[in-house]
């Protein structure tokens, strides 16, 4: 039984294998693979900076008429 040629990216990887889909992966390159921020709600992440993003945008609207 004859083999039959197996094409291969530029790391020795079949194409099959290089081309498909990892999800499970490392992604970013692994810059984000130790990265679990705290589980909270929107409110409670947003309620920290809520007056100073509420500040913000009343000086936004207050110093630019196209906002």
């Amino acid at each position: 039984m004859k083999r039959t040629p197996v094409l291969i990216d530029v790391n020795g990887v079949p194409l099959r294998e290089s081309l498909s889909y990892n999800g499970g992966g490392a992604g970013f390159g692994g810059q984000m693979a130790e990265w679990l921020p705290p589980s909270q709600s929107a409110d409670a992440a947003l309620l920290p900076a809520l007056r100073l993003g509420n500040a913000r945008a009343d000086d936004l609207v207050r110093n630019n008429g196209i906002a």
